[in-house]
């Protein structure tokens, strides 16, 4: 096949040709979809390792479009592994299996052009089909030695939280996964046939060790995935799994503001559904049941702040896809933002996944139409650049190239013909995005002294604050303090034709009450002006 065509469209296509005659002496033929194979390669250049070793893959994947259904996935692997003799030889095979699975997977998103939307999700659903497989594997392991784990005569049981990425299924390539173990309750283990019986919490501690182990461990048949557990109570010194009543009791007591934001994305995706699922239900009611006071919104405020001045201070504000300026994290920290400012009052917004979050917020006039178009549009085209990055490295890459022929590479594998087309698509959304963001995000809320925090919570929160109104509103020489309260939710509401549907105005009237106020008392009739 001809080097012209490889140069069209590879962005190196050197690489390319060295991996294309490694394949044919494998024996497989990669020319009868040459093209495929080509931009395949380019994108992924580590999957050659793979091939040769399965060259049958070769011809296989081209033809297993639309193949790939969970329940049959499933069903498949649980069959392969009741035929293996022992835990370590079938978490050996789960490794395996997640490298050829990113491969079906990369072949879907670089080959087929599939939506992000499928891609992330597959992604996600691997991770979640692995990793219940390795919980299974290990808590029969430490039941044939320990016995079951028992409260009062009901058996007792592992949840396993994901947050981040892996909570909203969207996880990329290369992402860690961030997670949460917890168990039911307190008791002991019923001794089993060797009778040695320990406590439940020594149990589910030693089941979460080796879960982890096992998944994060370096191999030669590779690493499942990197594990996080830091988004647990107390963080890194805290004890590695809880029951469900200590973790929501952690949560409630001290849960800070950041760790309601990180709890948008919990949901369970191992073990026992039933105890995962009762806990996400009941931290839903601690993330959004009170909205947000000043105090919380400027905390997150100055939690973005830090990430933009760690990035800037590196010098990777403008090519840096995720934490830089009008990146990933700034779409993320909209939605999530709009999400704890409105969720308690809007049940609907409450949405683990991003773009899915995004479409409920536009649907309730949280986010105009036009900004949910350019969010959409970004976040996309973002998380498309992501990807590629991350499968050219096989790592957790975020940081565009800073010389012309590296970007003119990423622009080739995004589908551009030449880097300045693509640095002028990157650009324009990412200066879309950040004018939204400041608007949105700091545009409102800035700095106050006590009285003018508490006048704007008011604004935020006034259904059940009625009477604290009434006070502050005759401590601005209001006379009729009763009577003009009941006129300022008025001012909240779309009743002009250029506000309609725009519930956003409660927001904008909160920044505005302090001097609202100043000025309206100030007149000769408060009240009237009012």
């Amino acid at each position: 096949m001809s080097w012209t065509r490889m140069q069209e469209l590879a962005g190196d296509p050197a690489a390319v040709r060295v991996a294309l005659e490694r394949l044919r002496e494998a024996g497989a033929d990669p020319d009868a979809h040459f093209d495929e194979w080509v931009r395949l390669l380019d994108v992924s250049p580590g999957s050659v390792e793979l091939l040769v070793r399965r060259p049958e893959l070769v011809e296989e994947l081209p033809r297993s479009r639309g193949a790939y259904q969970r329940d049959r996935f499933e069903e498949a692997l649980d069959e392969e592994l009741a035929r293996l003799p022992d835990l370590d030889a079938r978490i050996a095979h789960l490794r395996r299996l997640r490298v050829e699975e990113t491969l079906r997977i990369a072949w879907q998103d670089v080959v087929e052009n599939a939506d992000l939307t499928v891609i992330t999700r597959r992604i996600s659903e691997l991770v979640e089909i692995l990793l219940e497989r390795v919980v299974r594997g290990v808590r029969e392991e430490l039941a044939a030695r320990y016995g079951r784990p028992w409260h009062e005569g009901e058996p007792v049981d592992v949840a396993v939280l994901a947050m981040g990425k892996l909570g909203g299924s969207e996880l990329n390539y290369s992402s860690d996964i961030d997670l949460i173990f917890l168990y039911g309750k307190e008791g002991e283990t019923d001794g089993g046939p060797r009778g040695e019986r320990i406590t439940n919490r020594e149990f589910f501690h030693r089941l979460t060790k080796q879960v982890t182990r096992e998944v994060d461990a370096m191999t030669p048949d590779g690493r499942m995935y990197r594990v996080d557990l830091r988004l647990r109570p107390e963080g890194a010194t805290g004890s590695l799994v809880r029951t469900l009543a200590s973790t929501l009791a952690y949560y409630r007591r001290l849960g800070e503001t950041w760790e309601r934001q990180a709890h948008l994305k919990a949901r369970c995706i191992a073990g026992d559904r039933q105890l995962g699922d009762e806990f996400v239900r009941a931290m839903r009611e601690w993330v959004y049941g009170r909205g947000l006071s000043f105090d919380e919104i400027a905390a997150i405020k100055r939690i973005k702040r830090r990430i933009e001045d760690r990035t800037e201070q590196r010098g990777e504000e403008r090519h840096e896809v995720k934490l830089g300026y009008g990146g990933i994290r700034d779409v993320e920290f909209i939605i999530q933002f709009m999400q704890l400012l409105h969720g308690a009052r809007i049940p609907d917004v409450r949405d683990a996944n991003t773009l899915t979050a995004l479409r409920r917020l536009e649907a309730h006039g949280l986010i105009l139409p036009e900004e949910r178009d350019v969010l959409d549009d970004a976040y996309r085209f973002l998380r498309m650049v992501e990807h590629r990055l991350m499968l050219v490295q096989g790592a957790q890459v975020h940081r565009l190239p800073d010389d012309e022929e590296g970007i003119a590479r990423v622009a080739k594998r995004c589908g551009y013909e030449s880097g300045a087309a693509f640095m002028a698509d990157y650009r324009k959304r990412a200066e879309a995005v950040r004018g939204i963001f400041n608007s949105l995000f700091h545009g409102l809320f800035e700095e106050r002294d006590a009285e003018q925090v508490q006048e704007t919570e008011l604004i935020l929160h006034f259904e059940d604050r009625e009477a604290e109104l009434v006070e502050v509103l005759g401590r601005h020489g209001f006379r009729q303090a009763e009577e003009s309260a009941q006129v300022v939710p008025e001012l909240a509401k779309e009743s002009s034709v250029w506000l309609a549907g725009s519930p956003r105005t409660r927001e904008f009237l909160a920044d505005l009450f302090p001097r609202l106020l100043d000025a309206v008392g100030r007149t000769p009739d408060p009240d009237a002006a009012l």
